[in-house]
């Protein structure tokens, strides 16, 4: 099945914000965000996260890479619940350091005004993106324990960034893979380039969630080819 609206897909895991550009939110004792959205929605995204917890606060942002639309989001949310911390790759945390890396980040959070047209413009945030602070940093075969019985295990997987980590929460079959599952086609199937998911035991029965508008609850991968030293990996799911 293809899930391309915002609420829960399943098992406490939800699509907030915006569908085509959302962050991800496992809820529990500690709930816990996956990626960072768009500058822009940040206000969209706190309404929805808010909405859902009830009072709590989300306790870490896990952040597959730091373009613009994965990660712009987090400086407000940081403001919004005091507490919430980053956790991303070492490559990823050095490039938020560079001052060009920030400049092009704030000029294209700018540019995807054009196409938020569904959005309220007074909805969107206008402040300028700012470098943040990451308290967590993650490497390969990491494994965080969110409560008892629930963690959240890193894999790297370079290819479409350097600085690419995907989460994996095996309790719950779910994959947070972002663009390293690659981009849907029309016809259901996501290609991709990367680089770590055969370290992932039961992948063939999880839920993939992809950095676009389609996650794929359900969805098999399957190993295709190679180039450049990745991995060319194909997913498959049925569209309702």
């Amino acid at each position: 099945m293809i899930f391309d609206k915002t609420g829960e897909v399943k098992d406490g895991f939800f699509v907030v914000g915006w569908s085509h550009n959302p962050i991800y939110l496992l809820k529990g004792k500690k709930p816990v965000l996956f990626d960072g959205g768009l500058a822009l929605l940040g206000r969209v995204y706190r309404e929805a996260i808010t909405d859902l917890l009830k009072g709590d606060s989300p306790r870490v942002a896990f952040i597959t890479h730091v373009h613009f639309d994965h990660c712009g989001a987090v400086p407000y949310l940081k403001k919004a619940f005091p507490g919430l911390e980053a956790a991303t790759s070492q490559k990823a945390k050095d490039i938020l350091k560079r001052p060009n890396a920030i400049r092009l980040i704030q000029q294209l959070s700018r540019e995807a005004e054009d196409v938020l047209t569904e959005f309220d413009k007074a909805s969107l945030v206008k402040d300028p993106f700012e470098p943040f602070e990451v308290e967590r940093v993650l490497e390969d075969g990491d494994r965080v324990e969110l409560e008892n019985g629930l963690t959240v295990v890193v894999l790297a997987t370079p290819g479409h960034t350097w600085d690419f980590l995907s989460y994996y929460v095996p309790e719950k079959k779910i994959l947070v893979a972002s663009e390293s599952a690659g981009s849907a086609l029309s016809s259901g199937t996501i290609y991709g380039q990367s680089r770590g998911f055969r370290a992932v035991p039961g992948f063939p029965e999880s839920a993939c969630f992809s950095g676009r508008a389609d996650p794929l609850p359900g969805a098999s991968l399957r190993v295709r080819g190679r180039r450049r030293g990745g991995l060319f990996t194909a997913l498959h799911s049925k569209r309702p």
